[in-house]
């Protein structure tokens, strides 16, 4: 009994753990906002009435040795999250990185935190 208890506390803190890696990244005057959450990316973009819009990616990741970059398509578009370090997020070194099925791209500076 004490051993499915210990099992049941083990379990229940990993889920607490799992909820907290959340990082939440925004751009500048919040016009896109990202939710990353394990292999999961949700998507919102604010529009000028105030409402946002969100969606749900699948994303491939590659990690780094403190970091990760996460890229994913949504419509035509390439999207490309680069964290450098997890623990010392700064817009300096993160970014989103959108490329249009014509090639052009746009790198926004994200502002993070878990």
């Amino acid at each position: 009994m004490k051993t499915l208890s210990t099992i049941i506390f083990f379990i229940v803190c990993l889920s607490f753990q799992a909820k907290a890696s959340e990082l939440i990244c925004q751009t500048n005057y919040n016009e896109i906002k990202l939710v990353i959450d394990g292999d999961n990316v949700a998507v919102m973009k604010t529009f000028e009435r105030g409402r946002e819009f969100a969606s749900n990616e699948l994303v491939k990741t590659q990690s780094t040795d403190n970091g990760f970059t996460k890229t994913f398509y949504k419509g035509t578009n390439k999207y490309k999250v680069a964290i450098a370090d997890l623990k010392n997020l700064n817009e300096v070194d993160d970014y989103l990185t959108i490329v249009s099925h014509e090639g052009h791209q746009m790198t926004y500076p994200l502002n993070c935190a878990l």
